[in-house]
């Protein structure tokens, strides 16, 4: 054996081209053949060592919550940033954060003065339209109504669902909009649903295609709330938040 080897190793030392040809043809062959079944191995062989690895990149979520001033949700199962306002300074505002990563991004805040101003949320009604329903409790006659809602029913606080899907709907009591929209797959524009309105304060779409499961018309500014009549209704009792405006 050892003889073979040295007789081996003198013929590779007298022909040093066709050596390097050899050794650089093992090279090209093995080096690719090593990293490609790594890659096998780790993504198909052995399982990923994060649970729904395959969905850690799906952006396709809603999810909200009364009664906090930030809720943001990053990932499937993952709130990233949950706030409360504490206080009212005399220069700005102080908020409390219960849950915060170290992702970054920008928050846009809106303060008004001088205003009277309630925030809330009421659940939907489910009676077959025409359907009216009053909204109370704001402790005044409001000049401005604006309604949003990831259009699903009330959920515990972490909970987020598929696919992404919001309506957004404001109204003076004289004049009126609202838009909708539904995200299949997060990916594709294709997959994107959207409905613009200019004559409902608020408009509810179906997950999958662009039809109207709910729609409503501000009814009346009263004198502890508003009313909405309902001209298009489900039987979802869908979590509704409302941020109302009043004179002082």
């Amino acid at each position: 054996m050892l003889s073979d080897l040295r007789f081996a190793a003198r013929m590779l030392a007298k022909n040093p081209g066709a050596t390097a040809v050899a050794v650089i043809s093992l090279a090209i062959a093995i080096g690719p053949n090593c990293a490609l079944f790594s890659v096998v191995d780790r993504l198909i062989l052995k399982p990923p060592p994060v649970q729904g690895i395959g969905q850690i990149f799906d952006m396709n979520v809603r999810a909200q919550r009364p009664g906090v001033a930030i809720y943001t949700a990053s990932l499937p199962s993952l709130i990233s940033k949950q706030a409360t306002l504490v206080s009212m300074d005399a220069d700005g505002f102080t908020l409390n954060y219960s849950v915060a990563n170290n992702w970054t991004g920008y928050l846009y805040s809106l303060a008004l003065a001088g205003v009277r101003v309630r925030v809330g949320s009421f659940t939907k009604a489910v009676a077959a339209a025409p359907a009216v329903q009053a909204v109370t409790g704001l402790g005044f006659k409001p000049n401005l109504v604006v309604l949003s809602s990831v259009q699903d029913v009330a959920r515990a606080s972490g909970t987020i669902t598929n696919p992404a899907r919001r309506g957004l709907g404001a109204s003076d009591g004289t004049t009126a909009g609202c838009s909708a929209y539904s995200d299949e797959d997060g990916r594709n524009t294709s997959s994107v649903h959207a409905i613009d309105k200019t004559n409902k304060l608020f408009m509810k779409m179906d997950n999958a295609t662009q039809t109207i499961d709910a729609e409503a018309d501000l009814a009346s500014l009263d004198a502890d709330g508003f009313t909405l009549r309902w001209t298009t209704n489900d039987a979802v009792a869908t979590e509704v938040l409302y941020f109302a405006l009043g004179a002082p």
